[in-house]
Formats: structure tokens, sequence, C-alpha cells
């Protein structure tokens, strides 16, 4: 096996395991599809490698050739098992160059799973500003509401990047959302100690307060 090949397995063995552990503030079930995932990822390599190194072109190219691969697998997927889609899988990988090309390529950037939980849900979890932004332009609803009532700015409180949290914040992420138990962002960035990121939150509210016009 080549030094890439090696490489691209063992990036897919960590994106796996990501995968497996994601969301645990949301207490999610979710069934083991590893098996799945691993005959049909060895089927697939050209386009994960391509994913992997944020090779715009070769990526195109595949879900042009394979224009199933572009279709909504969103947490059942019989292609990328627990990791999702293939927006999802980039998305994991953290390069920003491959998020844009698959989106480049039609894929709807406001796709969700069974839970709702959209892209943007889970670039936000894993604390990626630079991925957020790039959804957020490509239209990404910033106020979208999973089935739980988090929209992506309480994942970006509970994953501490305070950068992710400013960015969702400037796109218009609204402060003032609840959970039907009562959860808002802030207490969740409070409850992960993630002090910073609460004072933000709190600052945009009283922003928000102060721009709301007032009846007189």
């Amino acid at each position: 096996m080549t030094i890439i090949g090696k490489t691209s397995a063992v990036v897919v063995i960590i994106l796996v395991l990501v995968a497996l552990l994601r969301n645990s503030d949301h207490n999610r079930n979710s069934e083991n599809h590893s098996d799945d995932f691993s005959s049909e990822a060895e089927e697939n390599m050209p386009l994960m490698m391509a994913i992997n190194n944020g090779d715009a072109d070769g990526i195109k190219k595949q879900l042009r050739d394979s224009p199933e691969l572009k279709e909504e697998f969103y947490g059942d997927s019989k292609i990328w098992g627990n990791l999702g889609s293939t927006l999802d899988y980039a998305i994991i990988t953290g390069n920003p160059d491959s998020v844009q090309a698959i989106l480049d390529s039609g894929v709807d950037v406001n796709q969700h799973d069974s839970e709702d939980r959209t892209p943007l849900h889970q670039a936000a979890s894993l604390g990626a500003a630079n991925v957020v932004s790039i959804l957020i332009r490509n239209g990404a609803k910033v106020n979208a509401i999973d089935s739980l009532g988090f929209s992506p700015l309480f994942d970006a409180a509970q994953s501490g990047s305070i950068e992710t949290a400013r960015v969702l914040l400037e796109a218009g992420a609204d402060s003032s959302l609840s959970t039907p138990d009562g959860q808002t962002a802030e207490s969740i960035a409070l409850r992960h100690n993630n002090a910073q990121i609460a004072s933000l939150i709190e600052q945009s509210k009283e922003s928000e307060h102060k721009h709301k016009p007032h009846s007189e």
C-alpha cells in the first residue's frame, strides 16, 4: 500500500470513530453501520481521497460520474454509514475546499437527517468556523432547529469554539432561542465551562435588545 493509501485509511478510521462519538450531548442512539461503511467506502475510495486531499476537480468529476453520491443519504447512508452523507463526510474532514466543491456540484446545503440536524449543525458541533462560514455563504439556515430544539449556535456553544459562535451570531443566529425544556445556547456554554462564548451570546442579546424598536 502506498503512503497516500495508508494515510487515507487512517483518516477513514479516525473519521468513523468521530462520527460514532458525535452529538453526545443529545443522548442520541444510532445503529452501527460500520460494516456497511467499510464495504461501500472501499468502492468509493477515489471520492474519499479527493475529499481528504481537497481535490475540487476530482470531487466534481466523481460526483458528475456518480450522481447518486449527491443524494441525501444523511443519517442512514448505504455509502457513508454513520458519517451520513458526502457533504457530512467532507465537513468532518474539515477541508473547506472539499465542502465548497461538493456544494458547487449541486448538493443541498440544508439537507437534514431524521433528527432534523443539518450540515451547519455538524460543522458548528466540530467548531469548524471556516466551514461554517462557507455553509452560510452558500445559503445554510443559521437558525435551523433540530428535533431537540437545538440551533447550530447551541452546538457551537458546546464545542467551545468562540470563532464559530461569533460567525453564527454575525450571520444572524438568534441568541434568544430556547429548547422545550428551557435550555439556551448561553446555558449550554456555561454548562460546558465555555464562559467566553456565554459572554459573547449575552452581548449579542444586549445588542439585539438595544436595537429593537420600542413602542411608545
